[in-house]
Formats: structure tokens, sequence, C-alpha cells
């Protein structure tokens, strides 16, 4: 009979190990063995010391999902027979968006939409001025390269968010290299408008778009989501900082976006929430009604001043900045169809299926399937399905 010498907590989906884990016995201090590890990209292992005493125990997990999100929880376990089941003495990190995280991404989200736009606007509305288009685009790429470079260092490379936002860092960087080139020699600035295009895609193929099990039409949705915000940027900076710029093709490109994007929208909102109901009573509904009441905001005020093309403009840019603050936290919020439906009480047909005494373990499903605990004082969030056990050479130990 020996006490677990590790935790091994398995996700349906590739992660990385985050920050905040810890093993104690409650009470006392640290019983970690190492640094956690991650196995067969799926498993994290927080190794413990070996030969524990007789007590209750705590650990701490944490790991950042391969869509940037970072998850926590915790369990309790105790070693020694006739132990009554213990309460865990840690608490899971912090995992909702920070104030650093939100920056972050309205960084990239403000590069991103002003680069495409501008890069759509001049396509479309081929102003004179190209020195100034040129110097646009690439302070924006240059804004979406920091935005995206900070967002690497927070979720790291091995990670399907982390590795799509180093390359959108790279496609930046070479779009504001074109477009500077482009002050000097003009003959490069429709190059640089074409490649700017393609940063359209980084936030669809980074987040939850691509999530396993959903169809690829969200994808595309997604990216027509983000052309069309871009279109629409694009025109009003075009009449803000563009004065020589053609007015009437300027407002068609606005115009023309704005149903793309409450379309597409549309489509997004029905892949990622499972119910109406989840608009009030979640955070990730909050949020994209949060978002939805600014759109309808930033067009009223637009119509409330379009007598003054270019004072419209900047009341719209500026409501468009308030509204990547929304974007930014909703992007960073667990959708609906990942919200498991738990199940306030089991009967008698539900039993609960765990293994044997020495070796027990919580199944937790996605969406909106039940939970199955089989200790009530194991605590995980309905993220993954998971699994949490001692080590197969534990036994007699309870966890």
């Amino acid at each position: 009979m020996r006490p677990p010498v590790e935790v091994r907590v398995v996700f349906d989906d590739v992660v990385r190990a985050g920050p905040g884990i810890a093993a104690i016995r409650n009470g006392g201090g640290s019983i970690l063995a190492g640094r956690a590890r991650i196995e067969g990209a799926r498993t994290l292992v927080v190794p413990l010391r070996r030969g524990l005493p007789d007590g209750d125990y705590s650990v701490r997990w944490s790991i950042v999902s391969d869509d940037g999100h970072l998850e926590s929880g915790v369990l309790a376990f105790a070693v020694g027979t006739g132990r009554a089941a213990p309460l865990a003495a840690l608490a899971p990190v912090a995992t909702g968006p920070s104030a650093g995280s939100v920056a972050e991404r309205w960084l990239l989200y403000a590069g991103i939409l002003a680069a495409v736009g501008i890069a759509l606007f001049a396509l479309v509305a081929r102003p004179e001025d190209e020195e100034r288009v040129a110097l646009i685009l690439s302070a924006a790429a240059v804004l979406a390269a920091v935005g995206a470079a900070e967002e690497v260092h927070r979720v790291g490379l091995a990670t399907r968010d982390g590795r799509t936002l180093g390359a959108g860092f790279v496609a930046a960087l070479v779009v504001a290299t074109a477009a500077a080139a482009a002050t000097l020699d003009s003959r490069a600035l429709r190059p640089a408008l074409v490649l700017a295009l393609g940063l359209a895609a980084v936030p669809a193929l980074a987040g939850h778009a691509l999530d396993p099990g959903l169809s690829r039409v969200n994808v595309a949705a997604d990216v027509l989501h983000v052309a069309a915000a871009s279109a629409w940027t694009g025109a009003l900076i075009g009449l803000v900082a563009l004065p020589g710029a053609s007015r009437r093709r300027a407002s068609r490109l606005a115009l023309g976006a704005v149903p793309v994007l409450g379309a597409s929208g549309a489509v997004r909102a029905s892949y990622e929430l499972t119910r109406a109901s989840q608009l009030w009573s979640m955070s990730y509904g909050r949020a994209l009604l949060v978002k939805t009441g600014l759109l309808l905001v930033v067009l009223a005020a637009g119509w409330m001043v379009r007598a003054r093309p270019r004072g419209r403009a900047a009341v719209e840019l500026a409501l468009l900045a308030l509204l990547l603050v929304a974007v930014s936290v909703l992007v960073q919020l667990r959708p609906g169809r990942n919200a498991a439906a738990v199940s306030p009480q089991r009967t008698a047909a539900e039993p609960l299926a765990c293994s044997s005494s020495s070796r027990r373990q919580t199944n937790q499903p996605i969406a909106t399937r039940k939970t199955s605990v089989c200790s009530a004082f194991i605590r995980m969030p309905p993220r993954f399905w998971s699994l949490t056990a001692e080590s197969p050479h534990s036994r007699g130990a309870r966890s």
C-alpha cells in the first residue's frame, strides 16, 4: 500500500501547463516533487513526493488550452484508511480575462482591422495620397504585430492559438516592412495591400471558430466577420485621414460591410450558443449582448451626424475603439457550447461509474452533457472531458 506519486489530468485536446500549479498538505507545505509536465500533448502530470504520511492533501492544476484559454481546478485526496472525505485547501487560478490580456487582444484586433481595412479602402477607393496610405498600413501592421507578440508570450507556441498568432506576428511584420518600403517606392504598395488582406484570417484560425467538432462554415463566417468589420473600419479611416479620397466609394464600402457584419455575426453566435437563455445566464452571452448593443450605438451615432462625413467617421471610429474592448473580452470567455449542464441530483438509474478503490476518477463532459463525479470532494470546471486519477502504483490512498 503506497500513497500516490502523481496526479494526472487528461484532456480531449492539446494543452500546455499553465501558471499556479501547486500541491500541498492541508495546513502544511508543498508536496510537489518537481515541475508539472505534459505527456502526449493532452495529459498534465503533477508529480508528488513519495512516501506521503497520513493526512489530507490538495492539488491545483492549471493548463492553457489549444484555443488559448486558461483553465484551472482543484482536487483533494486523503492518505490513510478510515479518514473522512477531505476539503480542498487551495483555490483555482482566476481564469477570466485580465486587464493585461484584454489590452493585448485590443492591440491585436485594432491593428488587424486597421491594416485590412485601409488595404480594402485603398484597393476600392484608390486614394491619390499613396504615401499616407502606406504610412497608415505600416503603423497598423506594427500594432497588430505587437499585440500578437504579447499574446504569444502569454499562451505559448505549444497551442494552436499561439502558433497562429506567431504566424500572424510574422505576417504583420512583412506587411509593415513592405508598406514602409512603399513610402520610398510606390510599386511596393500594391503587394503590401494584398498581403495585408491575409491578416483577416488570423482571429478565425486562432480562436473558437476552429475548435474541434465544429463545421468549417464557422471558420468562413468568422473570416467574413473580420473582413466586414475591417472594411467598415477602413472606410472610416479613409474619410478621416485621406480627405482627397472618394467619399462615395468610402460610403459604399461601409454600407456594404454592415449587413455582412451582422449576418456573419449571427452565424457565429449560432455555433457558440446552444440556447437563447445563455445570452443572459452566461458571461459569454452577456458580453455578446454588450458587443451588439455597442454596435447599434455606433450605427446610431453615425446616422445622427450623417451630414458631416468626416465628423461622423471620427465619432464612429472612437466608438469602434470602445467596441473592440468588448470584443477583446468576448473572445477570452468560454462559449455556451462548452458549458456543461450539471444535474442537481442523480437517480438510481444513473449510478456513478467509478473504477476500483485503488484508482478513483472523475469524468466531466463538455457541452450540455451531465457531469459524473466519483468523489464529491473533487472539483473541476466543465471545460473538457477529463480524468483525474492516482498513479497505478498508489493502492491504499484515497483521491
